[in-house]
């Protein structure tokens, strides 16, 4: 028993054709087609570079740092594509305004600690 070369099925030594496909015994195996290539540049499947979601996540829990990561993985979010450069954008935006919200916090905590330690002063003075 041989192997037909087009569909795999099963055929006698002696048979001419394949009784499933109608390939005539001697056919060679058709080539695999050539898997498509992409641009180097190009953003195939979505791939987010590790530094970028690394920037996204960092922007919530560390935002100075994730500051500075955005800015330095900037140009590699942009060769990335353009899912990871927007990922990249949110997190250099995030970690703006995050950082802006712990600047004033610490702002105001400072303020309010003058303030108490002066009423304070003033009360047992």
């Amino acid at each position: 028993m041989t192997f037909c070369a087009q569909c795999g099925a099963e055929r006698p030594d002696s048979a001419a054709f394949c009784g499933k496909c109608g390939t005539p015994a001697g056919a060679k195996a058709p080539a695999a087609p050539a898997a498509p290539t992409a641009p180097a540049t190009q953003n195939v499947g979505g791939f987010v570079p590790s530094k970028v979601i690394t920037t996204f996540v960092m922007a919530f829990f560390l935002p100075v740092v994730a500051l500075f990561l955005a800015i330095s993985g900037k140009r590699e979010a942009r060769a990335a594509g353009p899912t990871a450069d927007a990922l990249n954008r949110i997190a250099f935006i995030v970690s703006i305004i995050s950082s802006s919200i712990i600047v004033l916090y610490v702002f105001v905590l400072i303020i309010a600690a003058i303030v108490a330690a002066a009423s304070y002063n003033s009360y047992y003075y």
